[in-house]
This record gives C-alpha cells, structure tokens and sequence, in this order.
C-alpha cells in the first residue's frame, strides 16, 4: 500500500504537470510520457486545486496510472512516502528534469 496519501498524489503530479510540462518537450521520454498522462496530470492537478472533484472511479484509476508511471520514470518505489515533486527527485537516481 502506498505511503503517498491520494491527494499528495494529485498535488505531486498536478505540480509537475504545471511546472514543468514545458521543459518536456527537451526530452523524448518525458515528451511521451506528457503525451500519454494528457489526462491523468491536468485531472490531478485541477483535483488538487479544487477545480474539480474526483467522484468516479474510473478517474481515481486513471491518476493512480499516471502515478504509476511517473514514478517509473523517476525509477521510485510508487508506494514510497513522498509529498512533493521534489520529494521524488530526491529520491530518484535519476537527474530532475529542467
């Protein structure tokens, strides 16, 4: 079971998703991976900002995948404790995106 509550997931994806979609665009992974979560990181971040309320399922699903992505791009355990993007960079061996 992961450590990361629900809704730091929506804040950490949501942040990433604002912050740094742009820079992206620099590397074909990352490029991909914005591609596929076109749904999952804007749902996280309009959820974490009280745009909109997740109440389907189907929702809740499609940000737990894109979390489960992110976090295999980051090579980090998904079920890890981690409050902010900056959270999982640090705990990433891998360098930031920027």
């Amino acid at each position: 079971m992961s450590k990361t509550t629900f809704s730091d997931k929506c804040r950490i994806l949501g942040d990433f998703w604002f912050d740094y979609r742009e820079d992206a665009n620099k590397d074909e992974n990352w490029k991909q991976f914005f591609e596929y979560a076109d749904m999952g990181l804007p749902l996280a971040f309009f959820s974490d900002r009280g745009y909109a309320s997740i109440v389907m399922s189907e929702s809740e699903e499609i940000i737990e995948e894109t979390w489960l992505m992110f976090c295999s791009m980051c090579n980090v355990d998904p079920d890890g404790a981690y409050i902010t993007v900056a959270d999982v960079f640090d705990a990433s061996p891998q360098p930031a995106l920027s």
